[in-house]
């Protein structure tokens, strides 16, 4: 007695790995796009904020003691944010280096799917997959704590 498979299946269309082959592509440059986004980013933060308050607005020597406290409050202020933007700045230089670990595997599996290899293709486009999840969850993490931060979290951070 022998038994028959049902189905046997077809091997898939090989133009299905070639449209993938295409979406890894285009995932790519969007991720040397975040690469350059990420390196240009602080560059440009540095040059348009000033470090230091007094460069906007001077300290009201003349002033009265409401100015000179709303200037305190306000140069108080402009610290806690100028820390903020540094933080975040990291958190910029992190997703580059995360985006361009993306694109180099990205652009390795492009050509190994367009020939068709199946096998090494899925596999690196799983590698793609985990070290996406990996590295967002990273980044993704950090900056919904900041951004459920409250003053008093600010104040004990000192």
């Amino acid at each position: 007695m022998t038994f028959e498979a049902p189905y046997i299946p077809e091997e898939p269309s090989p133009w299905w790995l070639k449209g993938l082959a295409i979406f890894m592509a285009l995932i790519s440059i969007f991720m040397l796009l975040s690469v350059a986004s990420g390196v240009l980013s602080p560059m440009f933060v540095d040059r348009l904020i000033a470090e230091d308050f007094e460069e906007i607005e001077p300290y009201p020597e003349d002033g009265t003691d409401e100015e000179k406290a709303e200037w305190n409050e306000t140069n108080e202020f402009w610290d806690d944010m100028v820390e903020y933007m540094d933080e975040m700045m990291r958190v910029m230089k992190f997703q580059a280096a995360h985006s361009g670990i993306l694109a180099i595997i990205g652009l390795f599996s492009v050509p190994v799917l367009w020939r068709g290899d199946r096998d090494l293709g899925i596999k690196l486009v799983g590698v793609w997959i985990g070290v996406n999840l990996l590295g967002g969850m990273g980044s993704v993490s950090y900056t919904h704590l900041r951004a459920h931060e409250t003053v008093l979290d600010l104040v004990c951070r000192l």
